[in-house]
């Protein structure tokens, strides 16, 4: 839904929008104020004629709790998301790496660290991975993020690493 259209719906309007764009209406266009569930519902758009878009959002989500939605494939989704075709799931899975580069793109201003929050939101792409991952976000001396590199990918539940391989000689 184009940005400039949600804010520039009347009253009287919002009687045809579905639940998730009224809501989407009232909180003036902020996205992140949606639930999961009324981010997908505005991304899909419909269902299908034998499964209604609440069915299918919710196994969307079920797929999101049990897997997270990195790695999945446009036919594990045909298999696990009723009324998912080989295009729909496609077109699902191009979003959510748009998403992914557009969150974890470099800009020309640079990072900086103030609080424990800031690096959680740097490194919050790692959040659905499967294994430890131990990582190190090199910073300047004005606490600007100058590199991130992981130094080790560990076991289930473990990530053994010497102090030499984080410190650059």
């Amino acid at each position: 839904m184009n940005l400039q259209l949600a804010t520039s719906y009347t009253r009287k309007d919002a009687g045809i929008l579905s639940e998730s764009q009224q809501r989407l209406y009232e909180l003036g266009g902020v996205f992140e104020s949606l639930s999961d569930s009324e981010v997908l519902h505005l991304i899909l758009g419909s269902g299908t004629k034998n499964h209604p878009l609440e069915e299918v959002v919710n196994e969307i989500l079920e797929l999101k709790n049990e897997y997270g939605l990195k790695g999945l494939t446009p036919e594990f989704l045909c298999n696990r998301v009723s009324g998912f075709t080989q295009r729909r799931a496609e077109s699902f899975l191009a979003g959510l790496e748009l998403g992914k580069r557009i969150y974890t793109q470099e800009t020309a201003i640079r990072l900086v660290i103030r609080s424990p929050e800031d690096s959680a939101n740097i490194l919050m792409d790692m959040r659905f991975l499967k294994q430890e991952h131990f990582v190190a976000l090199y910073l300047n001396a004005k606490y600007e993020v100058i590199g991130k590199k992981t130094i080790f990918i560990g076991s289930l539940n473990s990530s053994i690493v010497h102090p030499r391989e984080i410190v650059r000689p």
